[in-house]
């Protein structure tokens, strides 16, 4: 072999390792968008909140979401306690922030009352084919409960249903995240609707 085909040889070489190495690469970046990494985090606050019609005279005190017991359960519940965990946390955070802008509640009221949300089903289905790509579909039903914390008693009880639907092309955890997301928002966003009357 002469100089001039060796140099031939190394660089058709050279070409095809450059583009095995651009292969895996492209392989790489694709694992990369489903792999089971968490998701940034969640945001359940709704983008409006109806502000109320009808207002109670309590002052709110506190907020607390919770799983129901089993026995109180009406549907599935996908996650397990410690995946709900942060779920819980951000369904709380979001109420914080929503119910001042219901104004449902009166802040100088001398009764205190306490939000207790009872998730009673928490239904995590995906993903789903549909014309725009791979959906993913959560379906929630949680109880709103007022309870005055001079007396113990029930002031209030609603039950709302709400679905989230997420279609993109991203990881699977984002569209996962995206549809709790959808999912969460409207059921708090549906809460206050109907507390205020607009909804019936």
């Amino acid at each position: 072999m002469n100089f001039s085909e060796r140099g031939t040889f190394h660089g058709i070489e050279s070409s095809m390792r450059i583009h095995r190495w651009f292969q895996v690469g492209c392989m790489a970046l694709v694992l990369s968008a489903c792999q089971t990494t968490p998701p940034m985090g969640y945001d359940f606050t709704p983008d409006q909140i109806v502000h109320s019609e009808h207002k109670i005279d309590a002052r709110l005190q506190s907020v607390d979401v919770q799983l129901a017991s089993p026995e109180m359960r009406t549907g599935t519940v996908s996650l397990d306690q410690a995946e709900m965990q942060p779920i819980i946390q951000e369904w709380e955070k979001a109420l914080t922030i929503a119910a001042p802008q219901s104004a449902m509640f009166d802040p100088n009221s001398n009764q205190r009352v306490k939000l207790v949300v009872e998730i009673l089903e928490f239904d995590y289905t995906g993903p789903l084919q549909l014309l725009i790509g791979h959906s993913r579909v959560t379906h929630i039903k949680s109880r709103y409960v007022i309870i005055n914390l001079d007396t113990n008693t029930v002031m209030r009880s609603l039950d709302v249903d709400s679905i989230g639907v997420s279609a993109q092309f991203q990881g699977l955890n984002t569209i996962r995240a995206v549809s709790y997301d959808n999912a969460v928002g409207s059921n708090i966003e549906k809460y206050f609707a109907l507390s205020s009357g607009v909804l019936r």
